[in-house]
Parts: C-alpha cells; sequence; structure tokens
C-alpha cells in the first residue's frame, strides 16, 4: 500500500515517485477539490539528515524551503535574509514528563515547584534560540479555535515562580 500507485489521499498532491531515503516527488492531484487554485505542479522533498549542509543548500538555491537552521547560525541568517527566514508556530508541544509513581515525583506540590522553577524563557529564548514562545498549555497555541489566556504563572516574574516553588516545598 506504500507504492504511489497505491496511495489514497484528498489532498492537493499525489506521491508520483518515492525512493526512501533519497528524495519524495508529488505530482498535482488533479481531483483535488480545490486543483484550479493548486499553484504548483510538482513538489520533490529531500530528506536531509544534517542542519548544515541542508542550511548550505539552501543559501546555495539547490532547494526552495527548510524548516530547520542551526541554531548557531539562526540570528546571523535572519539579519542576513529577513525576507527568507522566518519563524512561524508548530502543531506540537515539547514537555518533560516525570514518573509520579516514584519519589520525589509522587508529591504533586515537587512537580508544581518544578513547574514553576522552570525558566521557560531560558529554554526558548538560550537553548531553542529561534524565536520559539514559552508553553503552558500541551495545545499548541497556533492550533485553530483555540485562544487560550496565559495562566496566572505565566504572568509571574521568574523570581515571583522562584519564590512560588520554595514555598510549595
Amino acid at each position: 500500500w506504500t507504492k504511489p500507485e497505491n496511495f489514497v489521499g484528498n489532498g492537493a498532491y499525489v506521491v508520483d515517485n518515492w525512493v526512501v531515503n533519497e528524495r519524495l516527488v508529488l505530482k498535482r492531484n488533479e481531483q483535488y477539490w480545490d486543483n484550479e487554485n493548486t499553484t504548483l505542479e510538482k513538489v520533490t522533498f529531500l530528506p536531509i539528515e544534517n542542519q548544515v549542509a541542508e542550511m548550505n543548500r539552501f543559501l546555495a538555491g539547490e532547494i526552495d524551503f527548510t524548516n530547520e537552521l542551526p541554531t548557531e547560525h539562526f540570528k546571523r541568517l535572519k539579519k542576513e535574509h529577513p525576507q527568507e527566514v522566518s519563524v512561524t508556530g508548530n502543531l506540537c508541544t515539547y514537555y518533560y514528563i516525570f514518573n509520579t509513581k516514584k519519589a520525589p515525583f509522587d508529591d504533586v506540590r515537587v512537580r508544581q515547584a518544578i513547574s514553576y522553577a522552570i525558566d521557560r524563557n531560558i529554554v526558548t529564548d538560550a537553548i531553542l534560540a529561534q524565536g520559539q514562545k514559552p508553553a503552558y498549555f500541551l495545545t499548541p497555541e497556533i492550533t485553530a479555535g483555540f485562544n487560550p489566556e496565559i495562566p496566572a504563572y505565566g504572568k509571574m516574574t521568574q523570581e515571583e515562580r522562584n519564590a512560588e516553588a520554595a514555598r510549595l516545598l
């Protein structure tokens, strides 16, 4: 069922050719309900494992799009190529999970204290460092129809959160 001729889908493109670990070629789906507004005839995806190699191919004009840039190059590329480098949300959320059956994580106060103490701004600004926003929900903020209100602890300063974490312990 994974062969292009067996693929069933309802999107703007269908699989034309797939060479595992080399390329995936999609062609325009003539049966797509909005086919008249499909602008590209063909799309080719190249799996590139190395972010630096992918970045270099993009800068050389060999590929048109990448959704990963090496963190150490991001600020420079954003400055040098402001029209090409943009940050958009992803439909994913990264989070830490603990074994709540074992101490000390079996104590809800410990888990709450950790949540207060994690400096989400350091995670997004210094570690991820590509314009991401701190997450306060499992549902990504870009999800259609999801209009969250930042919880009270998300509006606190890190010093206030640290004090609350210490109080809980």
